[in-house]
């Protein structure tokens, strides 16, 4: 069965909801063409944090039990979530959407502890879902009590074995933050050829934990060819794994990361290798805390030389070091192309980065 638009004009608008505007509930459902949004001004708002508006309304929603499921070339924006994946639902593929400006936090609570969270362009409960092709921008509320701003992109809790590929975020607090619960861990996610940029203050690419933090562990992380530049130069991190990180929290391969604060902070050794850092000053600042744990000889911190960050074209020049500077890893079978759509020469070096060397 399709849901979606026929005919031209604007996409049919579904809004104002007072919780969910789409839940989906079926299976074998495709979801196309259509908006699913909350009007400005129509939630409460916490008048002392600068009217930061406070709720739970999301675009679409796979409820429990949901599986087989398209949501596409759709968007959602001025929610809480713009998609939510709920704990139950699963093989859902959520596809080339536009998912923005969803401002209102779930919770913003001036009560001196650390439950503030929102707003989120995805959030992600279920398992063996595909999130891809997707575009992210604006997903902030620009005011928490307890973290001063908050929102990501795609927020992972409890989910498992998700397969998140080909994305590109522009100007999100953060690209991805996953966590777990006495319910079940977040494991075994796949991040791969995805773009994140940020210009904001305290972004973060991938933000995870080990078994000693309160949200930990999460295991079983894998993050291959993705392309990060945050240029703040307070306190931008690419990657922060802490609390017991190690092998069996995160595998990070041929990732390009360019941060003006702090590349890398992980407190035990991971599975690394064949990454490029990078910062303006030409030197990043890599944190590779633990006994035994440096970066490793397979990475290498050089300037990627892309062919124009200001305008967003992470590309490779010709004589970038990041061309043929990866590995082929696990799941390198399971992608022909790179982020803007170029083939993969599936027997050579692979290079670093989101974009293949064309």
């Amino acid at each position: 069965m399709v849901v979606g638009a026929y005919g031209e004009g604007p996409l049919p608008a579904i809004h104002d909801s007072s919780l969910n505007h789409v839940d989906i509930t079926g299976s074998h459902v495709i979801i196309e063409h259509l908006q699913a949004f909350t009007s400005a001004g129509s939630v409460p708002v916490e008048a002392r944090c600068e009217d930061q508006p406070v709720a739970w309304r999301t675009g679409f929603t796979l409820q429990h039990g949901a599986h087989h499921v398209t949501i596409r070339h759709s968007l959602s924006y001025g929610n809480t979530a713009g998609i939510h994946v709920t704990r139950g639902a699963s093989h859902n593929r959520l596809v080339n959407n536009e998912l923005r400006d969803n401002v209102i936090m779930s919770v913003n609570t001036d009560n001196g502890g650390q439950d503030d969270s929102g707003a989120w362009g995805l959030v992600l409960n279920g398992t063996d879902n595909v999130v891809a092709y997707n575009r992210f921008s604006g997903n902030n509320a620009w005011c928490s009590y307890d973290f001063g701003q908050e929102g990501a992109s795609i927020e992972v809790y409890e989910a498992q074995r998700n397969l998140i590929h080909h994305n590109v975020s522009i100007g999100d607090t953060t690209f991805t933050e996953l966590g777990s619960s006495d319910y079940r861990d977040a494991e075994d996610n796949v991040f791969a050829y995805n773009v994140y940029v940020s210009h904001r203050r305290n972004s973060e690419f991938l933000v995870l934990r080990g078994a000693g933090a309160h949200f930990g562990p999460t295991p079983g992380t894998k993050a291959f060819h993705n392309t990060v530049y945050l240029t703040h130069p307070e306190e931008t991190q690419g990657v922060v794994c802490y609390s017991g990180c190690g092998p069996h929290i995160l595998e990070l391969r041929n990732n390009i990361i360019w941060a003006e604060w702090k590349g890398i902070y992980v407190d035990q050794p991971i599975a690394e290798s064949h990454n490029l850092f990078w910062r303006s000053d030409g030197r990043p600042l890599l944190q590779f805390f633990g006994t035994g744990n440096a970066m490793s000889s397979d990475s290498i911190i050089a300037n990627p030389l892309f062919r124009n960050p200001d305008e967003n074209d992470f590309r490779l020049q010709q004589n970038s070091p990041a061309i043929q500077g990866g590995v082929r890893t696990s799941v390198s079978r399971l992608f022909e192309r790179d982020v803007t759509g170029v083939l993969i020469d599936a027997g050579a070096t692979p290079d670093m980065g989101a974009h293949r060397a064309n």
